[in-house]
């Protein structure tokens, strides 16, 4: 995962997110197609103008002795004018004793042109107003920009009730996943359960199991991506020791 610091020591994370009006016709029609569920969703979530969103990562231990962790960020984003919140949780923690070896804290944001980052190891807090950088943000800002439909197969309605869909299936490859985990490996499947919302036909949550195959096996990393204030957003407050 990548976070967009000009520093670059770290592996690190950005996310984004996206939903539009999707019309007058009700979802309903087409709920025993996933296929076609999922391909409005995905097209909808790209047109979103506003949102937050909670991202968990956990982090498998390739071995039982070996170190594991998790990631956790909380997200605010605006389309226009772009604004951007993005504070990061990551630690490591050790498989045989499930203790906690590494911490670091990470916030960034963007407003007004100007990106301000902070890195818990240093306790510094950083400015960049340069144009390429801005730039990069917002075009990896919103992770369903990498969403294709194809890229999900086996679909299957795992559940439905009155107000969502639950879509279940399989992956081609990670490719979706660029926007959100851009050093993580397209070539891995895996299987998924995505929440649709009925009303206004966006994505609620989605819950990735990338099946990673080791010397001694497998390992499965699970991404948990939740969605809410859905061109609501409450607006990218940067603190004033930033801004200092």
């Amino acid at each position: 995962m990548r976070n967009f610091s000009t520093t670059k020591s770290l592996v690190l994370i950005l996310f984004v997110l996206v939903l539009t009006l999707s019309g007058c016709q009700a979802i309903k029609k087409d709920s025993g197609n996933p296929e076609a569920v999922l391909k409005e969703a995905i097209n909808n979530m790209k047109t979103l103008e506003s949102y937050e969103a909670k991202v968990a990562v956990q982090i498998a231990p390739e071995e039982p002795a070996a170190d594991g962790g998790h990631m956790k960020a909380d997200i605010i984003y605006h389309k226009n004018p772009f604004s951007y919140f993005n504070g990061q949780e990551l630690a490591m923690t050790s498989g045989d004793s499930n203790q906690t070896l590494d911490k670091i804290e990470l916030k960034n944001y963007v407003k007004d042109g100007v990106a301000y980052m902070y890195q818990s190891i240093t306790g510094i807090w950083a400015k960049d107003d340069s144009k390429e950088l801005i730039k990069q943000v917002q075009d990896l800002a919103n992770i369903f920009d990498s969403f294709e439909a194809d890229q999900f197969t086996e679909l299957r309605i795992k559940d439905e009730n009155k107000d969502s869909i639950v879509i279940a299936g399989m992956t081609k490859n990670s490719e979706f996943l660029y926007n959100l985990m851009q050093n993580f490996d397209e070539s891995v499947n895996g299987s998924f359960e995505m929440v649709v919302g009925k009303d206004k036909k966006y994505i609620e949550s989605l819950i990735y199991t990338p099946n990673i195959e080791t010397e001694t096996g497998h390992v499965n990393h699970e991404i948990n991506l939740e969605i809410k204030s859905l061109n609501k957003a409450p607006e990218v407050v940067v603190p004033t020791e930033a801004m200092e």
